[in-house]
């Protein structure tokens, strides 16, 4: 099966350890992918665990408040990690 090489594009067997074209590690590559997911999970968990303790000693425990603005704030971050990825492929593609 082929699949893309992350970082030149081309396609590569999937039992490849490197890139052909490039030379780019592979297994580093989903290593990388798994580690930045639980990186940014545990990341988020944190953001929201402060966020809700500012929130709730701000409002003094009004939690239909807190409860919007952790909500509204989830889609805002969800939303700039995929601009943040659609500008990271663009850079990709123009390379």
């Amino acid at each position: 099966m082929l699949i893309k090489c992350k970082n030149c594009d081309k396609e590569i067997s999937d039992k490849s350890k490197r890139c052909v074209h490039c030379g780019f590690s592979v297994e580093e590559s989903k290593d990388n992918g798994q580690n930045k997911t639980a990186r940014m999970l545990n990341i988020s968990a944190i953001v929201y665990l402060i966020l809700g303790n500012i929130l709730n000693a701000l409002f003094g425990g009004n939690n239909l408040i807190i409860t919007f603005i952790l909500i509204v704030s989830y889609f805002v971050v969800k939303a700039l990690a995929e601009i943040v990825q659609i500008l990271h492929d663009i850079r990709k593609k123009i390379k």
